[in-house]
Order: C-alpha cells, then sequence, then structure tokens
C-alpha cells in the first residue's frame, strides 16, 4: 500500500480539483469546442493574472468595472471548462438570462447576492454556491454593502464568447454597445436575456436538462469525514459534496469544498481521462504541476491536463481553503468510499480496503507511489 494514499492530503486534493472527462466519456454539450481537440496547457495563475477585460456600456452608462478569464480553448486549450472571476459592486445585478447548452456554477468568494432562479429564492453568503443547469431562468443581484467577488465555472465553451463581444481587453478604451450588438453578442454566446427581444430557442418544449437547480449556503451539502487508514486510524479531514447526480442530479458538473491544516499536503497524483482545476480561497500553497513549481496565495487557480502529475503543499500558517468542480461525475465516487457521512461512526479502512477502492476508481486517479 502506498503512504498516505487515503488521508487528508489525498480527499483534499479532490475536493479542489476541477475533473473534465475525456471526449471519448463525457456527454455531448454544446458550446464552440473543435472537435478535433488539442492537449490543454497546464495553468498556475495569481488572483488577478489572466485574461482581465472591461465592459462595454450602454448608453447613458457609466464605468461598469471588468472581470478576469482564466480558463477557456482561447486561453490555455481547455476544451471543456470555463473559468472566470468578477466582481459586482452594490446595488449591481446580473438581468435575468439563461444559457442554452451549458450548465452553470457560481461560487460566491466575498459578500451577499440575493439569486432568483427558476421558481427558487434565496440569499446567499461567502462560500455559497448556485447551481445553474443549461435553460434555467436566472439572475443575481448584490445586496451587501461591499463588492461581491465570485468565481463562475461553465461546463463547455461558448459563452466567454459572449464575454469577449461585450467587453474589450483591460487597456483599451470602451466604445458604447447597441441593442443590436447586444443581441448578436448573445447569439454568439448561446445565452438568452430577458427584455432583450430575442426569441427563446427553449420556449414552449420540454427542458432537455434534468438537474435541478440548488442554492447552498457554505456549510451546506452532503458532510462527509474521510475514514482513517493504516497507520493513522483517527478521522481525517471533514469535507461537502455539494453538486453531483446524488445532490442535484447534475450530469456533468461535481462541486465540493475542503480545506487543508497548516502543514498539510496533497500527494502526487494524476487523472487519467480527466482535466483539473483548483481553486485557492484562503491560504498559500506551493505548487509542483508536472515540471513546474510556484508559489501562489488566496485567489489563485491551478488548470491541470489530465495525465498530468500534481503535488500541492501548505506553506503558509492559514488554513488552506479551497473549492472543486468535476465536469463529469465518477471521482466523487471514490471519495465516498473512503469516507462516511457526518456523524456516522467511522471505522478505519483495512490496508485490504484501501487497495479495493484505488483498484475500482483507477480509472478516475492514480497515486504516485512513494
Amino acid at each position: 500500500m502506498k503512504s498516505k494514499s487515503i488521508g487528508e492530503p489525498l480527499v483534499i486534493l479532490a475536493v479542489i480539483a476541477v475533473t473534465v472527462s475525456s471526449p471519448s466519456t463525457r456527454p455531448a454539450q454544446s458550446g464552440t469546442a473543435s472537435t478535433s481537440e488539442t492537449p490543454a496547457k497546464p495553468l498556475v495563475l495569481e488572483k488577478n493574472e489572466g485574461e482581465q477585460r472591461t465592459w462595454r456600456p450602454e448608453a447613458g452608462e457609466s464605468d461598469l468595472g471588468g472581470f478576469v478569464i482564466k480558463v477557456s480553448p482561447k486561453n490555455n486549450g481547455s476544451q471543456h471548462l470555463v473559468l472566470l472571476t468578477d466582481d459586482m459592486a452594490p446595488g449591481d445585478a446580473i438581468p435575468t438570462h439563461k444559457h442554452l447548452g451549458q450548465d452553470e456554477i457560481v461560487f460566491v468568494i466575498k459578500g451577499t447576492i440575493h439569486v432568483h432562479m427558476g421558481d427558487q429564492e434565496r440569499d446567499l453568503h461567502a462560500g455559497g454556491t448556485v447551481f445553474i443547469p443549461a435553460y434555467t431562468w436566472v439572475n443575481v443581484k448584490n445586496i451587501g454593502a461591499e463588492p461581491v467577488s465570485s468565481v463562475t465555472i461553465f461546463s463547455a465553451p461558448g459563452f466567454e464568447d459572449h464575454l469577449r463581444c461585450e467587453s474589450v481587453l483591460a487597456n483599451e478604451r470602451p466604445a458604447t454597445i447597441s441593442r443590436k450588438e447586444e443581441n448578436e453578442c448573445d447569439h454568439m454566446g448561446h445565452v438568452v436575456y430577458q427584455g432583450r427581444g430575442e426569441k427563446d430557442p427553449g420556449a414552449g418544449t420540454t427542458t432537455p436538462n434534468t438537474a435541478k437547480p440548488l442554492l447552498l449556503e457554505k456549510n451546506e451539502g452532503e458532510r462527509r469525514v474521510v475514514r482513517g487508514w493504516p497507520g493513522h486510524p483517527d478521522p481525517g479531514e471533514t469535507f461537502i459534496l455539494k453538486v453531483d447526480p446524488k445532490n442535484g442530479g447534475s450530469k456533468h458538473l461535481v462541486l465540493m469544498t475542503a480545506d487543508i491544516k497548516p502543514g498539510g499536503a496533497i500527494d502526487a497524483h494524476r487523472h487519467p481521462d480527466s482535466d483539473e482545476i483548483l481553486f485557492l480561497q484562503a491560504g498559500t500553497v506551493r505548487v509542483h504541476l508536472g515540471d513546474a513549481v510556484r508559489d501562489v496565495h488566496a485567489g489563485a487557480i491551478v488548470f491541470i491536463p489530465a495525465n498530468t502529475w500534481i503535488s500541492v503543499e501548505s506553506i503558509g500558517n492559514d488554513v488552506i481553503s479551497s473549492f472543486a468542480v468535476f465536469s463529469s461525475p465518477g471521482f466523487e465516487d471514490f471519495l465516498r468510499a473512503v469516507s462516511v457521512r457526518e456523524g456516522e461512526k467511522n471505522v478505519p479502512m483495512s490496508e485490504a480496503e484501501n487497495n479495493a477502492a484505488e483498484k475500482l476508481h483507477s480509472h478516475d486517479v492514480i497515486y504516485k507511489e512513494p
């Protein structure tokens, strides 16, 4: 058995990774990714690094701020996931809209929002999660006194084309955008906005997505505790599965959260058929990604292409807070195999159980021998 193959560090890695299955196993989704895929490039980006853009205002509007696209086909060749970060001033809102080919997750880093999604409404705070299945109407408003910082992940490319169409690079002067241009941008990005006079392709038809929208606060979801393992009989860390086939019926995206204690580490591993994105909410870590090494801080992201070795170690004095989104189900089943629900009896795993779990889920994750 490999040392530390099932423990606090290992499970935390699962929690801070965003995984995309290979084309042979991934259900098709609408988007603009090329059918002849080229390998995606690894990325390690600090909070303010990436493609910084500024919104184009409508007539009469003033400065609308901007956003940062970090992961997309144009940024690093990602053929599935798209990730961007955004700040929203107090009182600002994202108007009612729906995406026609992508599921979406919005994760609140800071601030308070009110979300109206389908027939649900709720206020969410820092650590809150919004899961928006494709073809679901949604609007979001900052109802707090401070700016809202958020991370948005899409299950397929497409909407980033809309974003680029309605914005300019941060060093360029933004020209006013007309309603006609907005309509063209919406069509380009596979999105429909209410109030823009656009035809809704899904109107009057059965929604092709059976996933259920979710609005979850920081500590809500399927809370689980890592089982003890040989040489470490005490229970491990608590993590939360928030979005997956068993929580919301998600067919593409899986989201979970967890923390790493100071001095903790994530053992070297790779996902044979999956890309990953790691998002660091708080703390400082040293990332070993392939042959590269870099120290990063709160707000950083790490994009890990399939079959790329990755390990992470905490090098600060603070707890490492992190979240993960997987674009295909599977790895969460491994996590369930090595954990119990919070409150259940936590019996340490035997070496045989450990080996059996690794063998059963070897298509999801492989750990490097010590």
